[in-house]
């Protein structure tokens, strides 16, 4: 519930901080459509994809979340937003497109983890 109000409390304030940031139309529309974009996808994707991995780090699953979290940050993140930005031309964009989308995987992968209960075979020192 926390991230949800975190999330319109930044969209609220989206308008007025453009505003005193003097940007131009066209940044200032990006700048919003940005900020709309993480408010409808973090609330419902970043926690599946954070949140059980922080359970299964502090369980002793620690090389298989370091290692899922790097490959997904540099399959998604990395090369996806070079392919958006170079092929397609989505520009700043094209970031956040790559980070909802090692959100995505990250948060079915975890999910899919956690379920199995693979995690729970692990031994804390």
């Amino acid at each position: 519930m926390a991230i949800i109000i975190s999330c319109l409390f930044v969209l609220a304030i989206t308008k007025p901080v453009v505003w005193i940031a003097h940007m131009e139309t066209a940044s200032a529309d990006m700048c919003f459509r940005m900020v709309v974009a993480i408010t409808i996808v973090k609330p419902i994707v970043w926690v599946l994809s954070f949140i059980p991995a922080y359970g299964m780090r502090a369980a002793g699953d620690v090389k298989f979340s370091m290692i899922l979290s790097m490959l997904t940050m540099w399959c998604m993140r990395v090369a996806l937003c070079i392919y958006l930005s170079r092929v397609w031309g989505f520009g700043p964009m094209a970031v956040w497109i790559g980070m909802f989308a090692d959100w995505t995987l990250r948060g079915i992968i975890f999910t899919g983890r956690f379920l199995s209960g693979k995690w729970l075979q692990k031994k804390v020192i």
